[in-house]
């Protein structure tokens, strides 16, 4: 329809991944990764804004640099609630140049790999495909388990801005409006 007629205007070599239906969020990443042809996959939804277009080139510098992250998150410091309030004592490091700073220590759950936009191996996600690790907090898990984590840039490159759209607060508030 005309979601695909402006993806195919904005991207005219772009190819759209056909899915029966809906399939859920970890079947829909598997497919679309699985026509991944290149060593790295940048990953992004529609509900960020990006302030500035350079950080490929600082991403991929850092994975080849460092096997022990997982992936490199482009959203800022500023935008992440833990790291907004011990924004001064944030773990930090350098990778190939690169200035990072790390959550896991604040959070070992969740900061190991995260959906939010970032730049990651595309060999990993083959490995998450085949070994069935399902979901965000799971795979974060499986990193931890291979004593991995997440470089957050330290000059992040984006925003949340759906934080108070997203398709599961409207329905918990539906879901309020119907039981009061």
């Amino acid at each position: 329809g005309a979601t695909n007629a402006v993806f195919h205007e904005l991207f005219p070599r772009g190819r759209i991944v056909p899915l029966p239906g809906h399939v859920g969020h970890m079947r829909a990443l598997e497919a679309l990764y699985a026509e991944v042809r290149t060593p790295y996959v940048f990953h992004f939804e529609d509900d960020w804004t990006f302030t500035r277009d350079d950080f490929l080139d600082d991403s991929i510098v850092i994975l080849k640099a460092a096997p022990q992250v997982s992936q490199v998150c482009l959203r800022a410091a500023q935008d992440i609630k833990h790291a907004r309030q011990v924004e001064r004592d944030l773990l930090t490091e350098v990778h190939a140049g690169v200035g990072t700073f790390r959550l896991d220590v604040l959070q070992d759950v969740w900061y190991r790999y995260t959906f939010n936009p970032h730049v990651a191996r595309t060999a990993d996600w083959k490995t998450i495909i085949t070994l069935g690790v399902r979901g965000e907090k799971q795979v974060s898990r499986f990193m931890r388990r291979t004593s991995r984590y997440t470089a957050f840039l330290l000059d992040g490159a984006c925003h949340h801005a759906g934080a108070d759209n997203s398709v599961r607060k409207a329905l918990e508030r539906e879901q309020r409006r119907i039981a009061a």
